[in-house]
């Protein structure tokens, strides 16, 4: 489970450009779960998913993760969570650029045949032996998500990881997550503008403005199939 105690997150506090991103969020993530963070551009989503992984530190507050206070954890610790519990998918890809796509994919892991068998189901098989910048954005975004599922991490954060597939694509991705979010008990944590994910999921958290405007249980998860997208 994730705890998170009135956290705030200030950009540049004490100058003329201060920003306030968060405001005293308060709210708690259960394991095994999948919450939908939504809410409208700048409304402090992204942040939030950055402040729950610990790329960002927080300002105040606290955020526990299985009763650890990750927010108070050194850069080494959290670096060392990272690795061992935490999957990130990201809206900008991260790829590293001078890898080729498998190597981004595995990293220093073992080639896994699981993996390689969703590589080529999602149509980028062929494009295993390039590099990131001879690849289309819909292709860099599912080596992401193969990478990430690759990890078989507790928990995924997710920041618009549909947001350069198409529709196939996209309900190709969800489904694999929902599977592992069944089958592993992973947590998924995901940022979305798509509306229509709320559907698939446990939780619904809607941001606005740096504040949790509502957290709703979802009592009708329905399937990635039965949503028409």
């Amino acid at each position: 489970m994730i705890k998170i105690k009135n956290i705030s997150k200030i950009y540049n506090k004490g100058k003329f450009n201060e920003f306030i991103a968060l405001k005293s969020i308060s709210c708690q993530i259960e394991t095994g779960s999948w919450t939908t963070v939504v809410g409208a551009s700048g409304s402090g989503k992204s942040t939030l998913l950055k402040c729950l992984s610990g790329l960002e530190r927080i300002s105040a507050g606290e955020i526990y993760l299985d009763e650890e206070k990750i927010s108070e954890l050194s850069e080494k610790k959290l670096l060392l969570l990272r690795k061992n519990k935490i999957s990130f998918i990201f809206q900008d890809y991260n790829l590293i650029e001078d890898l080729k796509m498998i190597e981004n994919i595995f990293l220093d892991t073992k080639v896994d045949d699981s993996i390689l068998t969703l590589a080529n189901d999602w149509g980028v098989d062929d494009v295993l032996y390039r590099f990131p910048n001879e690849c289309s954005g819909g292709q860099r975004q599912k080596i992401a998500i193969l990478r990430a599922l690759n990890q078989k991490s507790s928990i995924i954060f997710c920041d618009e990881p549909t947001g350069a597939l198409d529709t196939k694509s996209s309900k190709e991705v969800l489904k694999v997550l929902k599977q592992i979010n069944k089958e592993r008990k992973t947590t998924i944590i995901m940022v979305t503008h798509n509306t229509l994910i709320e559907k698939i999921s446990d939780y619904v958290v809607t941001v606005h403005d740096g504040e949790i405007l509502s957290y709703e249980k979802n009592n009708l998860v329905t399937e990635v199939d039965d949503v028409q997208w």
